[in-house]
């Protein structure tokens, strides 16, 4: 299967001739995904597409007669949407909002913010087609229309390939223009993204690294057995040989933001199933594959990154620009920097803000006839409160009259008492 490589048996990642272990089961798979559906579903064609061989072989000697009848299973580790880190979660780490509106508060987003293209851009769309180039959803607005062969406006539907020049909509006296050489979806679509990423890049990339904190350390610490010491091998045992994180665009540009300036493009966004592949290679020497310098790589382990195949293991800082591998000793400073700080989610602006309604308060106390005014106010309330639910309860105002021959004497209401039963039993 696609799990195995017959040509190279130093390739294989998987002993496949054990049949007590299983390819997709664990510890030779990890897979981790979040809980919405198109994660899951891009997820499981990737793992049919790695062990479609493996999953027809065990089903059919499951069918067979004395088999045990069952399917494959694959363990699924998850995390409710809300509380999951595998893309910038503000509401589990509330320091993220911090670092956003620091970003969007510097000199650099300003000027791009305000570039004349970008005025540009928002006048024209704003004037010609009603759209707000700075709301959510232009991207996928328009590039899922694109994708199902969908018609767009006419006035920005000038895009002619990867290699147009068309340029019909620009301000020719607008010799700072953001991307002057694109034709107009292409200015709409590189401005959309460079809002966000600008976020994920800024200040040696901050955000990303708070954002993946967790996420790195879920990753290494699927790494670290088995670029540990070689007489501690039997300690990773248990350490998967493949680990699928099935996650989302913006689970992919700040892990890649996190390694390097030069490892994201401001303008790039991934297309639809992206993957980003972290590969860990071991030099094993003979006669016919003599050592590699020991000056590049001094551990014996090397690593290769990947984004959609096209190797990117050159962008990392510190690693070789003529080479597809890179010494682990990199990756593991890049990513314990990272993760061997304490992750500190206090958000200050949160604080500034609360810090602030005390203020008024308390300013609203301490003027003159404050407390009086908040006093007459609670008592008011309090009255109203009680008049209302008195009213209500009573179905009569008070101080009125009980007429005790009357069909609707309270003595005489019947009290129908509800019962809500909550969850269900089949």
């Amino acid at each position: 299967g696609g799990f195995a490589d017959s040509h190279n048996p130093r390739m294989k990642l998987a002993d496949l001739s054990d049949p007590d272990k299983l390819p997709y089961v664990e510890p030779q798979l990890y897979y981790r995904a979040d809980d919405d559906q198109r994660t899951l579903m891009s997820g499981q064609v990737l793992l049919r597409g790695l062990f479609g061989e493996e999953f027809a072989k065990y089903a059919a000697e499951s069918s067979s007669p004395g088999g045990t009848s069952r399917r494959p299973v694959i363990t699924l580790h998850t995390v409710d949407r809300e509380h999951d880190i595998l893309a910038p979660n503000p509401k589990v780490c509330p320091r993220l909002s911090d670092l956003h509106h620091e970003a969007l508060a510097s000199k650099e987003y300003h000027a791009l913010n305000n570039s004349k293209d970008v005025e540009f851009l928002r006048t024209y769309m704003s004037n010609e087609l009603y759209w707000d180039i700075d709301g959510r959803g232009v991207i996928d607005c328009i590039m899922t229309s694109m994708c199902t062969d969908r018609p767009i406006p006419d006035l920005i539907n000038d895009y002619k390939g990867p290699n147009s020049n068309i340029d019909a909509h620009h301000d020719s006296s607008n010799s700072n223009s953001f991307h002057p050489r694109k034709n107009l979806l292409e200015r709409i679509f590189d401005f959309s993204v460079s809002k966000w990423v600008f976020v994920l890049l800024y200040n040696n990339a901050a955000y990303s690294k708070l954002a993946m904190t967790p996420l790195w350390k879920e990753i290494w610490d699927n790494i670290s057995p088995v670029i540990g010491d070689p007489q501690q091998k039997e300690t990773s045992s248990s350490t998967p040989k493949l680990a699928l994180i099935s996650g989302h665009d913006n689970t992919i540009i700040p892990l890649m933001a996190s390694l390097g300036n030069r490892a994201w493009n401001l303008t790039y966004w991934p297309p639809y199933a992206s993957m980003m592949l972290i590969e860990i290679h071991e030099f094993l020497h003979d006669d016919s594959t003599p050592a590699p310098d020991d000056d590049s790589f001094k551990t014996k382990f090397a690593f290769r990154l990947l984004h959609n195949g096209d190797v990117m293991t050159q962008f990392v800082d510190g690693c070789p620009s003529d080479s597809d591998l890179c010494d682990v000793q990199i990756l593991q400073a890049k990513v314990e920097s990272i993760i061997s700080v304490p992750w500190n989610c206090e958000s200050n602006l949160s604080k500034e803000i609360s810090s602030t309604n005390n203020k008024e308060s308390d300013n609203i106390m301490s003027a003159s006839g404050g407390f009086l005014s908040t006093l007459v106010i609670v008592i008011a309330s309090a009255a109203a409160g009680a008049f209302a639910t008195f009213v209500y309860l009573a179905k009569r105002l008070p101080f009125s009259t009980i007429n005790e021959d009357s069909d609707h004497m309270d003595s005489e209401v019947p009290l129908i008492q509800q019962s809500h039963t909550y969850g269900s039993t089949a």
